[in-house]
């Protein structure tokens, strides 16, 4: 009873930090819809949800987010925990044709405060025949 009622506040405080939901509304209630028609919560309707929950993220553009874990079982709230896999750094890096680092200025930009102006010479490859 103990270890429940652990996994209980550990999944409340879980609830607590994560940002809200970012499904629509109308994704929010075919899910819903599904599990009114089918009453019960089975494996095969965890797994439908599952592939409606990837595919809405897939479709809008969250390549790396992924459904890492399905709690609630037991509970009258079934909780879908999603990572999305927020990209928080990009390091670009141009090479020439003999890969090597190709250098690029940047000086500080003077419309938007903090942002920085990057030039960057792009050569285009030669073309090489099939």
């Amino acid at each position: 009873m103990q270890k429940y009622i652990r996994e209980e506040c550990a999944n409340k405080r879980r609830m607590d930090m994560s940002r809200p939901c970012m499904l629509p509304d109308s994704t929010k209630k075919e899910i819903l819809d599904m599990l009114v028609i089918e009453r019960q919560v089975t494996s095969r309707l965890l797994m439908k949800i599952y592939e409606k929950v990837t595919r809405w993220y897939d479709d809008n553009g969250y390549e790396y987010a992924c459904v890492v874990d399905i709690w609630g079982l037991d509970s009258r709230e079934l909780v879908f925990e999603v990572v999305e896999g927020e990209i928080t750094h990009v390091v670009i890096q141009f090479q020439d044709q003999l890969g090597h680092a190709v250098t690029f200025n940047h000086s500080p930009d003077e419309k938007n405060e903090g942002g920085v102006l990057i030039e960057i010479l792009l050569k285009e490859m030669e073309q090489q025949p099939a």
